[in-house]
């Protein structure tokens, strides 16, 4: 399978899926930002890629190397860059079940609470968001504090594939739990004035 076709597996269901959430949030919550809007489609994608991509490898680790489904070819051609998904590691294995399990889930709780506009939208979202967060550092530290052993030095592999695309659940998430932050610390700003000029 070609390199294209493998990156066409999770880029071109991730594209749908964003532009499926942008279109059709857009009528029932008018209020949302372009960023509201692009945060409920992250959680959308984020939660299909923890649960599908990153569940199939919990389920089929041992059988991973050797299976030419789509799934697996994903994985395999991302194991260029940790060959740690092609070992049953010790650590990968565990944190790939913990993010299947939960923050897929936990996506698709944020993004309920975005639809509906919930009171717990910013709790969820900075609950999953810190999930990603410590998930990847714990994913960076385990093998870069040994001199990355695990990863090919190649530029493209190192850079790019461990590199950027898990960056990525450094960044958004940072973003979203900073955001998140600020609004519940004002929320309960505003609780607190309300109970002070009742008290008084």
């Amino acid at each position: 399978m070609s390199v294209a076709a493998v990156f066409a597996t999770v880029l071109v269901p991730s594209a749908i899926l964003l532009a499926l959430g942008w279109h059709l949030i857009a009528p029932r919550r008018p209020d949302l930002t372009t960023a509201g809007r692009l945060t409920f489609g992250w959680f959308l994608v984020s939660g299909l890629i923890h649960i599908v991509l990153e569940g199939y490898y919990v389920l089929h680790y041992r059988t991973i190397a050797g299976e030419s489904f789509l799934l697996a070819q994903v994985h395999k051609e991302y194991a260029l860059s940790d060959s740690r998904y092609l070992t049953s590691d010790v650590f990968v294995l565990p944190m790939e079940a913990i993010t299947a399990a939960f923050d897929g889930p936990l996506c698709f709780v944020a993004a309920y609470s975005i639809w509906h506009d919930l009171p717990h939208h910013h709790l969820s979202q900075a609950v999953v968001s810190v999930a990603q967060i410590y998930g990847c550092i714990l994913y960076f530290a385990t093998t870069m504090l040994d001199g990355s052993p695990h990863s090919d030095p190649h530029p493209y592999y190192y850079y790019f594939y461990f590199g950027f695309f898990n960056l990525i659940w450094i960044v958004i998430p940072g973003t979203l739990l900073v955001q998140s932050c600020r609004k519940i610390i004002k929320g309960m700003a505003a609780l607190q004035r309300e109970q002070t000029k009742r008290l008084n």
